[in-house]
């Protein structure tokens, strides 16, 4: 059993340390950020996590950031998880690379059960930037079928005619979704004679995957 359990006081102690790292960040001196940073990237205490979560509504990008990666590692609940997204999700779309790609792997971190992340990842679908519909395609595979909620985005990105690399992670996808993705045997049929070699190939594995799990054959 941790102290925490037993002794509200460090439960406490915990919570006003984290507040204060997350004050630290804005500190002008780089040192002390780096070293606030650090520490708050190791902080596991549940104590912690109020704190965490409070800061998602900083105004400064970068903090928000960093409080949705602490905020993510307690985020059991729909609550906590609609905020990480809330917080994380318009930095999908931010001018600076890094908060991008913090966004990205965040949201592939995050309970795809959860209503709100579903959201977050189908508004990340509908994005115009290329990369960011297909980097957060990624945890859509390890979802398997219950990833059936972004088959209308998967399809549409499997017929997009300028980008091979997502029409080819798009059919992985769909093919991990299996029986669900039955809608989707025509457009990966169409898909076999796909002048890119790895979006054929995709589409050959998709269709055998959604197949097999119709006719409830093991998947090897």
């Amino acid at each position: 059993m941790t102290t925490d359990c037993v002794n509200p006081s460090a439960a406490e102690d915990d919570y006003s340390k984290t507040v204060a790292l997350i004050k630290s960040l804005r500190d002008p001196d780089p040192f002390l950020r780096s070293v606030a940073e650090c520490a708050l990237f190791h902080t596991y205490s549940e104590a912690a996590a109020p704190a965490f979560i409070e800061a998602l509504d900083d105004p400064d990008p970068r903090i928000r950031l960093i409080a949705a990666q602490g905020a993510f590692r307690f985020a059991r609940d729909l609550e906590s998880a609609g905020r990480i997204c809330d917080a994380i999700a318009p930095l999908l779309k931010s001018e600076d690379r890094e908060h991008r790609e913090t966004a990205r792997h965040l949201i592939w971190y995050l309970d795809t059960h959860l209503p709100a992340v579903r959201g977050a990842l189908l508004e990340a679908l509908a994005d115009t930037d290329a990369q960011t519909r297909r980097v957060v395609m990624f945890p859509l595979i390890e979802a398997g079928p219950n990833a059936a909620f972004a088959i209308p985005a998967l399809l549409r990105e499997l017929e997009d005619p300028d980008r091979p690399p997502n029409r080819s992670v798009a059919a992985v996808c769909l093919g991990a979704i299996g029986a669900n993705a039955a809608s989707a045997v025509e457009p990966l049929t169409r898909r076999l004679g796909d002048q890119d070699t790895r979006v054929r190939e995709a589409a050959e594995e998709a269709l055998r995957r959604i197949r097999a799990a119709g006719r409830g054959t093991p998947d090897l």
